[in-house]
């Protein structure tokens, strides 16, 4: 099933549960990162924009490049923008400001998950965990994981991202083998950097 953006009258985004009264605070300010998380069943403040979330579960969603994944999503109602479908790597644009989704969580046995986004252009730092980090391979400088799992001939490895110069790189083989053996590991923006 693929996501495309729909506009949904308010009355039905009400009834779909997509409207509750709880709020979460401003977004933060890390860095130069702009984050906002937002709990299910709540409505977050994306620049201004309100923005209710709900409906988390394992689905397909689609990123930015067109192609489509599996995992955990959330959906996202910013008035009349729409609805999205997201999960981790998904890029929303919602009054002309572009957000990635960098955690969706939801944890077993856990009646409420969150989803956390990113505003693009706004750094990066904190977006990336430092439990696992590396020495960027084009500037040498400081680079975290970017909380995505990718296969580089035929092994799966951590994308990670420099702060420096942006370069993104995958690490796998070594100690990252048996980080990975069970899947992707917990992924958590910031850890690390305090």
């Amino acid at each position: 099933m693929r996501w495309r953006t729909l506009v949904v009258p308010l009355g039905l985004a009400l009834a779909l549960g997509l409207g509750s009264a709880c709020s979460t605070p401003a977004a933060k300010i890390k860095g130069k990162d702009v984050i906002e998380t937002i709990q299910e069943t709540t409505v977050g403040d994306l620049d201004g924009v309100r923005c209710p979330m709900a409906n988390m579960g394992e689905d397909t969603y689609v990123l930015p490049d067109g192609t489509t994944k599996t995992g955990m999503t959330a959906t996202l109602y910013p008035g009349e923008e729409g609805l999205y479908r997201v999960g981790v790597g998904s890029v929303v644009e919602i009054e002309g400001t572009r957000w990635e989704v960098i955690n969706v969580s939801k944890p077993p046995g856990e009646p409420l998950g969150s989803v956390t986004l990113r505003k693009e252009g706004t750094g990066g730092e904190a977006t990336l965990d430092f439990k696992y980090h590396r020495e960027c391979t084009n500037c040498g400088e400081l680079s975290g994981w970017t909380g995505k799992v990718e296969a580089v001939l035929g092994r799966d490895g951590l994308l990670m991202r420099c702060t420096h110069c942006r370069n993104e790189f995958v690490v796998s083989g070594g100690a990252y083998i048996e980080v990975l053996k069970d899947g992707a590991p917990p992924y958590m923006p910031g850890r690390g950097t305090g």
